[in-house]
């Protein structure tokens, strides 16, 4: 009987050191838009930085702990992004207590495990100085809990529960719909305690929670009110409701192409990957009803993992459209455990084969979106953008000016890391990101109205050059009005184009005699 077991915890060690390093040791991309509003917040004092996020449609907790975190490890790409990294590793901790708990047999447990440490969702976040690895850290703990709740009145689970779930919510304005998905697995949790026991318990916890969430209420109204209409994303339809399934599930339907021509020369496209994951998955769901214990913890899963995602695209087609890919990153951790219960005991041998294809095909396609994570640039090289204008001549009569303007901050980090260059004025259209008090996201130019700075700034005289920096104009600039006024005006001596970035360099007509 020994030897069995040694073989199962050499495999389980083995995909924990496996996990470890591949959320520890990413690509060394560019810093990118988010990722420079983080740095930039991350230095303020806490109590300014708290006034300039009420502004936003962010919350405190993230930044706060990277401030902290700054303080030990400095401020350099690799040691703001290991504060994600270890979120994500202390993530592996509640999902095998939850994969423990679900799953009977060691195959299925094996099967989790091997998924969760190749997701490349949970990957591609545990390298990016955002709140989503701490978001899914906090999300997964207090599922973990359930267990515990459902079966007797737990101090400790509860107290656990709440807490992790309140700092959620300060964490991220989303984490209110997975509180919703939370409550209905505890509900359907398998337990000893009685549905109406349970009622009773999620009303105390929802209260409690209430209660330390209220003081962020206001502000949480006022960003609801400032982004309706204003923010970036568009109302989803069925192929970003595909998309954003096929993620949590550990596939990235836009990597598969080409990593799996790479891999094994097969050919595939998105619509094809689309509808081979969601065959599996509807297969996948009917195999893993079949005891009543394992209808519960399915019920349960399903209402954690894909119960936020269907409310917030409901929410986005009534109101204001919220629906990102990457805010279900919760989601892409207990899909694992799902998948795994295909091949669980319990099942016949035609039932067990089904399980373990669709196991292999989602494991597969799990594997060609990580290698992508690995293989192909995501980001914006706003590294590249500094360089390129490090590269110029210094000059106290050269202007940058960003489009959209949130560009100034990734820029920005990587000016304040070169000791060895004077910074340069900027600005940006409608206005330079720390032009306004308190500074906002998501601004855009749509109209001459917006040009009114940047006009300014032409005529001013002060300036014998202005490099347009370029990024998203698609959405903060569709018309192309900034580049259109630079290009009437002066003179473009020279255009550089790098991932989601170009920086045009213009000259006055006026100085050059032209």
């Amino acid at each position: 009987m020994k030897r069995p077991l040694n073989i199962f915890t050499a495999v389980l060690v083995v995909l924990a050191i496996v996990a470890v390093l591949l959320r520890a040791f990413g690509r060394n991309e560019s810093f990118w838009f988010d990722e420079g509003m983080t740095w930039w917040l991350a230095s303020l004092p806490p109590a300014e930085m708290l006034r300039v996020i009420r502004g936003d449609v962010a919350a405190p907790v993230y930044f706060w702990l990277m401030h902290a975190w700054q303080i030990p490890f400095g401020t350099s790409e690799h040691a703001m992004r290991s504060l994600s990294g270890v979120a994500a590793v202390l993530t592996l901790v509640p999902f095998y207590f939850v994969a423990r708990t679900v799953l009977r047999s060691r195959l299925a447990i094996g099967v989790a495990c091997a998924l969760m440490a190749i997701s490349y969702m949970q990957l591609q976040y545990a390298h990016e100085a955002r709140y989503y690895a701490l978001m899914s850290l906090l999300a997964m703990t207090a599922l973990a809990c359930l267990p515990s709740l459902a079966s007797r009145r737990s101090f400790g689970a509860m107290v656990t529960f709440v807490a992790c779930v309140g700092v959620g919510l300060y964490t991220h304005n989303m984490m209110m719909f997975c509180l919703a998905g939370l409550n209905v697995a505890w509900l359907a949790w398998p337990g000893q305690r009685t549905l109406r026991q349970r009622i009773v318990d999620v009303a105390i916890a929802n209260i409690a929670i209430l209660l330390l969430y209220l003081p962020w209420v206001p502000t949480l109204l006022q960003q609801m009110k400032w982004m309706t209409g204003a923010f970036w994303a568009t109302r989803p339809g069925a192929q970003a409701l595909g998309i954003t399934l096929s993620a949590v599930s550990g596939v990235d339907v836009y990597a598969i192409p080409g990593a799996a021509w790479n891999l094994f020369g097969w050919h595939w496209n998105t619509a094809g990957v689309m509808a081979v994951l969601c065959a599996c998955l509807i297969i996948g769901i009917r195999e893993m009803l079949v005891t009543r214990e394992s209808r519960r913890h399915a019920l349960a899963l399903i209402a954690f993992g894909l119960g936020p995602i269907l409310l917030v695209f409901l929410y986005s087609q009534l109101r204001q459209p919220i629906f990102i890919e990457r805010v279900f990153i919760a989601s892409s951790a207990v899909m694992p455990i799902l998948l795994a219960m295909v091949v669980d005991t319990g099942r016949d041998r035609a039932s067990r084969m089904i399980g373990s294809a669709i196991v292999l095909i989602v494991g597969l396609l799990g594997i060609c979106s990580s290698v992508s994570l690995w293989t192909e640039t995501r980001k914006e090289d706003w590294r590249g953008a500094y360089a390129t204008v490090a590269a110029m001549p210094e000059s106290n009569r050269r202007l940058i000016a960003f489009v959209a303007n949130e560009g100034e901050l990734p820029f920005a980090y990587y000016a304040t890391h070169d000791s060895h260059r004077t910074a340069e004025p900027r600005t940006g259209a409608p206005s330079g990101f720390l032009e306004i008090d308190p500074p906002k996201t998501i601004r855009r130019v749509t109209g001459e109205a917006d040009l009114a700075h940047m006009r300014s700034q032409i005529s001013s005289g002060k300036w014998d050059e202005i490099v347009l920096v370029l990024s998203h104009d698609d959405f903060s600039d569709p018309d192309g009005l900034t580049e259109q006024l630079l290009r009437a005006e002066w003179a473009l001596v020279d255009e550089t184009n790098l991932r989601l970035v170009r920086v045009l360099r213009f000259k006055s007509r006026a100085r050059d005699g032209g």
